[in-house]
């Protein structure tokens, strides 16, 4: 954590807003000057926060952080005795909650000071914030985009290191952001930064809500917990703010906003969806749809929504890029941009690295996605039949899932051999990208046997490598003119494309 460059807080101020279950050592007018759940981090004047991790327990580091020079403690413990007297230390229920509410504190609360939209669900985040991104540039406004692929603001911008950054380094982006102009700002939200409240103290204009499916098992027991750490967003929306819940999906359509003063809106296909997607074309070029609103009550209290009906033209592939259009428009629309600009900014968007790229190689076109999950798959080669490429010449290449558990990958393989039967697809292969993923998203041999259980329920047994290069050469050796090469996977594939532009001019069609 780095130390705020302004005079520091009294851990008075700091503990404001904390739910304390007891004090020892406590001297309020304390000088903070930093925070650290790191105990490598801590330097002298910081507070150290002891959070309760899967693998470590931030309580057995505690004694390093005082050597180190921490002034006060917050944990769920009490402290020893031989540290009652010699330190802060307070003792609180929840460390992690307590954490969000300290760093919020020590950034004096930026979310307040933004309009801040939020998307969750399983697929369609990077894409729906990039919009939202996009759609608030051309409205002119200083924006700030959070998610998995970047952290940009101010025409600077670096990759992201998680989905959700923890709560210290969050509240110190946003408050970077304010400072330097932002002031509408667009994140994802992931099911890991709300189950491990690093959202907590966060003030949220609007949240929108993709889809469900099953997603980080390895992390969360069962799809019913996954769903419900997603559906915690809708509790940090402000008063006044509303939830936008795709009303296809049958678990968000069901769900009712949990306060009085939040407006809750399905957008969908159906006549029962405050705003629905309609009249929609797909082509290899993009799509065009509009946007209907069906509730027109909603006008009274949103002036930007008064127009009703809204033509929308999008230059991406797939009806679930529609979904995302749309969600994205109805959300900026929302929030107040006007309809124009809201048109404009999708009109101009060019979308998101490796989320249904089509790439041309002379005679032969990569299509290029992060599908890793069984409801992007299907939204990859739903795409693949509707837009309607000729299926005798798809070549697959799909890169496990590391570090994410059995359960994911078997569905992951069961979904693409549904696809490999039903497009009667010739050549499909796999691979472990050993060379090419670091250590968290190793692909274990429980979870490679796992996604080829899966596949061999469905009847199918892909060519496998554990090599990414070497999977990207068999299946350029059988790619032949008019061929689609279909790069599938998350981190495993994040270097397909390169490996294939350096190895397709080897290649004599």
């Amino acid at each position: 954590m780095l130390v705020m460059d302004r005079p520091a807080l009294k851990l008075a101020e700091l503990l404001q807003e904390m739910e304390i279950l007891a004090t020892h050592g406590l001297q309020e007018q304390t000088p903070v000057y930093g925070i650290s759940q790191d105990s490598r981090r801590v330097k002298p004047g910081y507070l150290f926060v002891a959070l309760k991790g899967e693998e470590k327990d931030g309580h057995d580091y505690i004694l390093e952080a005082l050597r180190k020079g921490a002034i006060a403690i917050i944990a769920e413990k009490g402290p020893p005795s031989s540290t009652a007297q010699t330190v802060a230390w307070i003792q609180v229920r929840d460390s992690r909650l307590a954490l969000a509410r300290l760093a919020a504190g020590l950034f004096r609360h930026p979310s307040r000071e933004l309009v801040l939209l939020g998307v969750t669900g399983t697929s369609g985040k990077t894409t729906v914030t990039s919009m939202l991104q996009e759609i608030c540039k051309t409205a002119g406004y200083n924006t700030g985009l959070i998610g998995t692929v970047q952290i940009s603001y101010n025409g600077q911008s670096r990759p992201a290191r998680l989905t959700t950054p923890d709560a210290l380094e969050l509240q110190e982006l946003l408050r970077l952001m304010v400072d330097s102009g932002v002031s509408h700002a667009a994140m994802e939200v992931s099911s890991h930064g709300l189950a491990q409240k690093r959202v907590e103290a966060l003030n949220f204009r609007g949240a929108v809500f993709t889809n469900i499916s099953a997603n980080h098992l390895d992390f969360h027991k069962n799809l019913q917990d996954y769903a419900a750490a997603k559906w915690k967003l809708a509790s940090l929306v402000e008063p006044g703010g509303f939830l936008l819940l795709n009303g296809d999906d049958p678990y968000w359509s069901r769900r009712e906003a949990p306060a009085q003063n939040v407006d809750r809106l399905l957008l969908g296909s159906h006549a029962g969806c405050d705003l629905r997607m309609g009249n929609t074309v797909l082509s290899k070029r993009g799509s065009t749809f509009r946007l209907t609103l069906q509730n027109p009550a909603l006008s009274l209290k949103y002036p930007s929504l008064s127009t009703g009906v809204w033509p929308l033209q999008l230059p991406l592939l797939g009806r679930h890029n529609v979904f995302n259009g749309a969600a994205a428009a109805a959300a900026a629309l929302l929030a107040g941009i006007g309809a124009e600009k809201v048109q404009e900014g999708l009109a101009g968007f060019r979308g998101v690295e490796r989320r249904l790229q089509l790439h041309r190689f002379g005679d032969f076109q990569v299509l290029d996605d992060t599908a890793m999950s069984p409801g992007s798959i299907n939204a990859v080669f739903t795409t693949i039949e509707e837009l309607g490429f000729d299926s005798s010449a798809l070549v697959v290449v799909y890169a496990i899932r590391g570090r994410r558990g059995t359960r994911v990958n078997a569905d992951n393989g069961r979904t693409l051999a549904h696809w490999v039967n039903r497009l009667k697809i010739r050549h499909f292969f796999s691979t472990s990208s050993v060379n090419y993923v670091d250590a968290g998203n190793k692909v274990l041999p429980e979870e490679q046997e796992a996604f080829w259980r899966g596949a061999r329920a469905g009847g199918v047994s892909p060519r496998h490598f554990a090599d990414l290069e070497e999977a990207v050469t068999q299946a350029l050796k059988v790619t032949v003119s008019g061929s689609t090469l279909v790069l599938l996977g998350a981190q495993g594939m994040d270097e397909g494309l390169k490996l294939v532009r350096a190895a397709s001019c080897s290649f004599k069609r």
